[in-house]
C-alpha cells in the first residue's frame, strides 16, 4: 500500500467504524450486533460484515450489511446490503457532509430499522465502539497507520477466530477456537467472537488470524465495555472504558488519546507527513 492510499484508506476504515458506531448507538436497546471482517476480492483492504438481529431472531433473518473499505483499483469506502459490492453506494463523502445523520438515516430504512426519536443513554458496548470510532478519527488526522478488527473472521465460506482473544479470556478462547477448527457451532462462535474487537498497528497483516498478535494492541471487549491494552503479547493494562468516560466529563477524548498512544509507543513513524 502506497502512502497515499494508506492515508486514503484511514479515512475511510474511521467513516466505518463511526457508522457502525452510530448505528449501535441507535439500535443497541432492542438490536444485537454481530459484526465480522472479510476479504473478498472486490474490496482489497477487506470489509466489516454487520448483522442486526432482534433478540432470539436467527441470523438469516435479515441481510448482513457490508462496509467496504476499498482498495486497487477502486479506493473508494462503499457499502451494501448483501454482497454484490460492486453496486455498493458511497459512505465517505456523506458522512463528512454537514449531516451524516442522513446516510445513516438511509442505512436504517434499508435494514428494516425504525429510526429512534431520541437516543438512549449508551450501553457498555455503545461507548466502547464510539472510543474505536473516536480513536480511528484521531489517527485518520494525523496520517497514523492503525487498523481496527473484529474477532471473526470470515473465511471461505466458513470462519476464523483471531488468536488474539487469548489475551482477554484465554479458557474460553481456547474452547472457540477449538470449535471453529472442528467446524461446530459455527453461529455460538461467530456470536461469542463479535463481542471483541481490537485495534493494532496496520504492518500487522490481519488476513493471517492464525498468526501471533501484533506487538502493540488494544482489544475492546464491547459486552464488558473494557479495553485491554497489550505489548509484546502480554496484558499491560485493562480499563473500564465507562469509569473513564464519566472521569473524563462524559467524554472520551482522554481514553482514546491514552489508547493512540499505546498503539503508536510501538508503532512506526507517520504514514504521510
Amino acid at each position: 500500500m502506497s502512502l497515499a492510499q494508506s492515508a486514503r484508506f484511514s479515512i475511510i476504515q474511521a467513516t466505518a467504524w463511526r457508522i457502525v458506531a452510530e448505528l449501535s448507538r441507535r439500535h443497541a436497546k432492542e438490536q444485537d450486533l454481530q459484526i465480522s471482517s472479510l476479504h473478498p476480492g472486490s474490496s482489497v483492504h477487506g470489509c466489516l460484515l454487520l448483522k442486526f438481529l432482534g433478540r432470539g431472531q436467527h441470523p438469516s433473518a435479515r441481510q448482513p450489511l457490508m462496509l467496504a473499505l476499498g482498495g486497487p483499483p477502486d479506493v473508494r469506502g462503499r457499502y451494501v446490503l448483501g454482497f454484490d459490492l460492486w453496486n455498493g453506494t458511497d459512505f465517505v463523502s456523506p458522512m463528512l457532509s454537514a449531516h451524516p445523520e442522513t446516510l445513516v438515516d438511509e442505512i436504517d430504512t434499508r435494514l428494516g430499522l425504525v429510526t429512534p426519536k431520541s437516543l438512549q443513554p449508551s450501553t457498555d458496548a455503545v461507548l466502547a465502539l464510539r472510543c474505536i470510532a473516536e480513536v480511528l478519527e484521531f489517527q485518520a488526522l494525523a496520517r497514523q497507520a492503525v487498523r481496527a478488527s473484529p474477532a471473526y473472521f470470515e473465511l471461505n465460506g466458513g470462519g476464523l477466530i483471531h488468536r488474539w482473544v487469548d489475551l482477554c479470556h484465554p479458557e474460553i478462547a481456547a474452547e472457540r477456537i477449538q470449535l471453529m477448527q472442528e467446524g461446530a457451532d459455527t453461529e455460538a462462535a461467530r456470536a461469542w467472537a463479535s463481542q471483541f474487537v481490537a485495534m493494532y498497528p496496520d504492518s500487522y497483516d490481519e488476513s493471517t488470524p492464525e498468526e501471533e498478535a501484533p506487538r502493540a494492541m488494544a482489544v475492546f471487549q464491547l459486552s464488558e465495555g473494557t479495553v485491554h491494552l497489550a505489548r509484546e503479547g502480554g496484558l499491560v493494562e485493562t480499563i473500564d472504558i465507562r469509569s473513564a468516560y464519566v472521569a473524563n466529563g462524559r467524554s472520551l477524548s482522554e481514553l482514546a488519546h491514552k489508547v493512540s498512544s499505546s498503539l503508536l509507543s510501538r508503532c512506526s513513524t507517520p504514514i504521510l507527513t
